[in-house]
């Protein structure tokens, strides 16, 4: 009960600032890595954005390049549980408040309960060099593919009104029309409203997709990305 409390933590733009100056400055690293290391573009290929499932030489890529940064670890568990339920503990909530102090998406959810939350190898530094050498990589493999921006679908189902989006600093979505189709559907008969989403998404907000992402290739096949929160989007 002492812990069932509102925590707000705004993003403050001079931090933003700071945090995209070094996110560009990683860019610069993940570029030479991948013009020297990475095992997809060297094939030539293109992507396929149509597929429910990615190449693994691509998931390779960010596992290798992770590592040599020392941030697999966090990067392996992260993914599996954010897959299996973002909201199941606190592991991703912890990802949610290094965001806040980054000044990339405000925090609004509850105090932290567990008091290691932020110790050992999950110290708020580690997470912080998570997130933007994987937001760098993200960004980076994308220019190079010539995509600064991705389309994706949202698909849901609810009974009664449709309600304004939560803050809850990560945003599901979709490659595929069809995945989001199967969510827009209704899934039983208390399903009274519905709602079919497309947009155009800088890639600026793309934390995690299948497209490199491993886990997100595994039970659930759904052509996923993951977004980062943003307050002045009306629908993703």
């Amino acid at each position: 009960m002492r812990l069932d409390r509102p925590l707000i933590i705004p993003a403050d733009p001079r931090h933003q600032e700071t945090t995209e100056t070094n996110i560009n400055l990683l860019r610069k690293d993940v570029g030479a890595w991948l013009e020297n290391k990475s095992e997809f573009l060297s094939t030539g290929a293109a992507l396929d954005f149509s597929g429910k499932t990615s190449t693994p030489a691509l998931w390779s890529d960010l596992k290798r390049y992770l590592k040599v940064k020392g941030l697999w670890d966090v990067e392996e568990a992260f993914a599996k549980q954010y897959v299996s339920n973002p909201n199941s503990g606190e592991l991703v909530k912890g990802h949610r408040i290094v965001l806040a102090e980054l000044g990339l998406v405000s925090f609004e959810g509850k105090l932290v309960r567990d008091p290691d939350l932020f110790s050992g190898l999950w110290s708020k530094r580690r997470r912080a060099d998570h997130i933007l050498h994987r937001l760098a990589f993200v960004r980076e493999l994308f220019r190079r593919l010539g995509k600064p921006s991705v389309v994706l679908y949202r698909g849901f189902s609810c009974q009664g009104q449709l309600k304004a989006r939560r803050n809850s600093s990560f945003i599901s979505s979709t490659f595929s029309l069809d995945v989001a189709m199967s969510h827009f559907n209704e899934r039983d008969r208390s399903s009274t409203s519905g709602a079919l989403l497309r947009q155009s998404v800088p890639i600026e907000r793309v934390f995690m997709s299948f497209l490199e992402t491993a886990q997100l290739n595994q039970q659930y096949k759904e052509a996923e990305a993951v977004l980062l929160y943003d307050s002045t989007n009306k629908i993703f």
